[in-house]
């Protein structure tokens, strides 16, 4: 569905559920991370979320979600990553290695932190 990464790229992760308010919050935060990191040809960014296709589906068509979403993520991973809890914005390297994670609503700095390790 989302091809192949290019090699070496890194991963911003967006991990969210449908029913997390505090997501909600966070919605704009990511669309600003996506912008800003748009034109980086070694860098995906994914929305991945904790819930099912369908209610993926109806949450984000009323929303201008800017990159591809992954649904239906087994749980091991978000154990593997520790992205239980939602929101959860992570950069992960080429090698798997998380390169900047953190939880919660982003603030400005934050937003700052994540584009820096993903480039």
């Amino acid at each position: 569905m989302l091809g192949d990464p290019p090699p070496g790229a890194r991963h911003v992760l967006f991990v969210f559920n449908t029913t997390c308010a505090f997501c909600l919050q966070t919605l704009p935060a990511w669309d600003r991370i996506a912008a800003r990191l748009s034109g980086e040809s070694d860098v995906s960014v994914l929305w991945w979320s904790q819930h099912s296709d369908s209610l993926t589906r109806l949450y984000v068509a009323g929303r201008a979600i800017s990159a591809p979403v992954i649904v239906g993520v087994a749980r091991k991973y978000l154990r593997l990553y520790r992205a239980e809890a939602v929101p959860v914005t992570m950069v992960i390297g080429a090698d798997g290695e998380v390169l900047f994670g953190t939880a919660g609503v982003l603030s400005p700095a934050a937003e700052d932190s994540v584009v820096s390790a993903a480039k």
